[in-house]
């Protein structure tokens, strides 16, 4: 009787551990809310030192194609490190926007190394659709191999979505902030490991108001008239870009006339008269390919968020695509060039002020 009391009693106390461990249990897995994994995703992003695939995107990216390791194990230890802890979509964008991995941590071919001192979280608000919304700061050391040293902060929003009992980063991105930091590394001769190739100047051109004309080298043997000459250059810019403006050089030939001469241009250039002819055809005879005409547009890569916010590389290109289908319909595009952009982007359904004005102000645009 009194062996087998001996016995219930042990029984109790193993049920009540038992129950005491599942409570513990189910209060740490209560505490782990939203919060708990979005700094757990922002803990991981700023120290990749350890992570698989900072391994594999030094060996991919830093050996310049002879490294051991393939893109796709790159992608693979990418989805391992980072793509468990997000939600497809969330991956997919961060990845596309180049917001994971942080390569500014992770690079070793250049003369800066950059240290997370802090990182806070703070909840900004809920969304109808349960998702969270929460914005970060991360304190940062930029150190130089001049000696020279830089405290500075970036910031962010992080989106939280639960799938299936579990938080997953759902969106994540930076701020403008970001922009002053890439400003401090990409651009300064500080970073810069080797010196940098000398651009290569353009061809000897010249812009009308019909369109951008390319010297050939070749001489016309002809008598032009005064009453022939169609125009002067009045201004010149650089060897190192195309003239714009009409009437302009991308060399130092200021004052010199010009004149129609069939298909097209001849300049004169001390005493010869010099033909030039249309930008498409020097691009075809060169072998060239050129999309479009002579249009293009671009912007400042450290202004992409701030422009086009978590878009995707490919949602990015079908927004560019369509403004450049507007400029070339429209012979007064630099006039309607605000009022193009913001068209687009309403018919993209983004509303956002902010993003509409800085793509106003960011996209240059030349046709």
């Amino acid at each position: 009787m009194i062996k087998n009391k001996k016995t219930k009693n042990i029984l109790l106390l193993c049920i009540a551990l038992i129950i005491i461990v599942a409570l513990i249990g189910l209060m740490t897995n209560f505490n782990k809310d939203s919060k708990y994994y979005a700094k757990e995703f922002l803990e991981i992003v700023t120290n990749p030192e350890d992570l698989e695939s900072t391994r594999y995107f030094r060996d991919v990216f830093d050996s310049e194609g002879t490294g051991q390791y393939s893109i796709e194990e790159y992608g693979e230890s990418m989805e391992k490190d980072y793509g468990d802890l997000m939600t497809d979509r969330g991956f997919d964008s961060a990845v596309s926007n180049r917001f994971i991995p942080w390569d500014v941590l992770i690079r070793e071919d250049v003369n800066y190394k950059v240290e997370v001192d802090s990182v806070d979280i703070i909840k900004m608000g809920d969304y109808e659709d349960g998702r969270v919304h929460y914005g970060y700061s991360i304190s940062l050391r930029v150190s130089f191999s001049d000696g020279e040293n830089e405290a500075m902060t970036v910031s962010g929003d992080i989106v939280m979505a639960e799938e299936n009992s579990q938080w997953l980063v759902d969106a994540f991105r930076g701020s403008s902030d970001y922009q002053d930091l890439y400003k401090l590394l990409l651009p300064n001769p500080k970073t810069e490991v080797e010196e940098l190739p000398e651009a290569e100047e353009l061809p000897e051109a010249i812009s009308t108001e019909e369109d951008l004309w390319i010297n050939t080298g070749e001489e016309a043997i002809v008598v032009i008239e005064e009453v022939e000459i169609t125009g002067e250059i009045t201004s010149t810019v650089s060897r190192f870009e195309w003239p714009r403006e009409s009437n302009q050089a991308n060399f130092e030939i200021e004052g010199s006339k010009y004149a129609y001469y069939e298909d097209s241009i001849i300049l004169k250039i001390e005493d010869a008269w010099i033909l030039f002819s249309r930008f498409e055809d020097w691009a075809r005879d060169n072998d060239i390919e050129i999309s479009g005409g002579f249009m293009s547009i671009g912007y400042d890569m450290s202004y992409e968020v701030t422009i086009f916010g978590d878009l995707n590389r490919e949602e990015i290109n079908k927004l560019t695509e369509e403004i450049m289908a507007e400029v070339k319909e429209d012979e007064d595009y630099e006039k309607n060039k605000d009022l193009i952009i913001e068209k687009v982007f309403k018919e993209n359904g983004i509303t956002d002020p902010e993003k509409i004005n800085a793509a106003k102000d960011k996209l240059i645009i030349s046709k």
